[in-house]
Order: structure tokens, then C-alpha cells, then sequence
């Protein structure tokens, strides 16, 4: 029923977008279509997002001369195109850099963005462990020697600067990584652990929680960071 609640609200917002001839946004939808319909695949789909070994493939039963003797009268056998070579799979191992940092509203649109116009960070996902860091750029800087922050201004940069570290495992099938905290900016964050989201488009990652699990004052957002592989 949650699966299909995510279509239903994506369609809904769509269909206001679309009455609305509100080009962007329609075009703002695809990542809420998009997760709508890969989350009921996860769950419902055996095997869904993996492609048979050629083993399998090889191995496949094939129709017996009998059942295929008309097809073959009827018409000379054409040879089989020749395969095309196969696109290699993206890996969410690597290091990424932050582009944007958004939450979004169920019909797309940018509710907010948490760290700024301009935030700065970066995925670091190697060997079974993970590091993330989100800050804002647009915080004042302060000059060597100058008079030091009050309380208010230190709790100002707290809010505005988030990381936290520890061993994680990859879900390839689910398109999930769960990170288990072992070191937060925040002592609760400590010990817990965090389940996110990934999917690749056009060249980039696209990284978040759950959707709809942000929650700012009546308003239910989807946070989606837009990160670019660093080489």
C-alpha cells in the first residue's frame, strides 16, 4: 500500500502540473515518478535491476524444430544481429562531490534548500565504510585575531554543518546503503543507523532518504543531493 501511495501522489502531482501546462513543473517530477515505480520493483520483481549471467542465458530452453518448422517454411532464417557490447554497470563506491542539496515538495517544485544556495561536501564510499559531510558556504568567516563567535553564533554554524562516518553495506538489488554511525557531529547521531537511497542519471548520483521522510513544520519534502563522481 505505501508503494502504491508513491504513485498515487506522484500521479496526482503530475496531473495538476500537466492541467496547470506547467512545463517544469512536470519535468521536475521524474525522480518522484521515477522512485514511485523502482520501489514497487524492489519489492515485488524477483531479481529486478539484475541481468542474467550468460550461463543462464546460454543454458535457456529454446522452441523445438517441430514448433518452429512453419515459422521456418514460411519465411529464410536471417542471421542474428551481432551483439552490442554491454555499458558498464555505475558504482556507487568512489568519491562524490555535492553539487546541490534540495527538498523537494510531492509535486517536484524546491520547498527549501537546507544548506544554502551555495553548499559544499562530499561522499567518500570505500571498502565498506562511509564518510559524509554537507556544509554551508554562506556562513560569515571569521579573521585570525578578530573578537570570538558567541554562543549564538557558534549554534548558527552547528545547524549549518552536518558529517558522520562508519562501516556500511551496499544494496545493490534495492539501490540502498545503511551506515552504521560510529562518529557524528552530533552525539545522538551516534550508534544509529542511516538508510539512504541512490540512483545515477545522466552521469550523476542522486542521494537521499526515504521519501517523504523529511518533515518541516505541515509540509512532508523528499531531500535529494546532487553529487558528481570525483576522479
Amino acid at each position: 500500500m505505501q508503494d502504491a501511495k508513491l504513485m498515487l501522489d506522484a500521479g496526482r502531482a503530475a496531473f495538476r502540473a500537466a492541467k496547470a501546462k506547467d512545463v517544469a513543473a512536470l519535468d521536475a517530477l521524474s525522480d518522484q515518478l521515477y522512485t514511485s515505480c523502482t520501489s514497487c520493483h524492489q519489492h515485488y520483481r524477483p531479481n529486478y535491476g539484475r541481468r542474467p549471467s550468460p550461463e543462464a542465458a546460454a543454458s535457456a530452453p529454446v522452441a523445438s524444430s517441430a514448433s518452429s518448422a512453419p515459422a521456418a517454411s514460411s519465411r529464410s532464417a536471417l542471421p542474428a544481429p551481432p551483439a552490442l557490447p554491454a555499458l558498464p554497470a555505475q558504482k556507487l563506491e568512489g568519491r562524490w562531490k555535492l553539487r546541490t542539496a534540495e527538498d523537494l515538495r510531492a509535486d517536484g517544485t524546491v520547498a527549501r534548500r537546507p544548506w544554502g544556495e551555495h553548499p559544499a561536501g562530499s561522499i567518500v564510499i570505500e571498502r565498506g565504510a562511509c564518510y559524509l559531510q554537507i556544509m554551508s558556504a554562506d556562513t560569515p568567516s571569521f579573521a585570525p585575531g578578530a573578537t570570538p563567535p558567541t554562543e549564538q553564533m557558534k549554534a548558527a554554524l552547528l545547524s549549518s554543518y552536518i558529517a558522520y562516518s562508519g562501516p556500511c553495506t551496499i544494496n545493490e538489488v534495492e539501490s540502498s546503503v545503511t551506515l552504521k554511525v560510529d562518529a557524528a557531529w552530533r552525539p545522538d547521531y551516534v550508534g544509529t543507523e542511516q538508510k539512504r537511497f541512490f540512483r545515477f542519471e545522466n552521469g550523476v548520483l542522486l542521494f537521499g532518504p526515504a521519501p517523504g521522510s523529511i518533515r518541516v513544520g505541515n509540509e512532508t519534502l523528499t531531500r535529494r543531493l546532487t553529487l558528481d563522481r570525483v576522479p
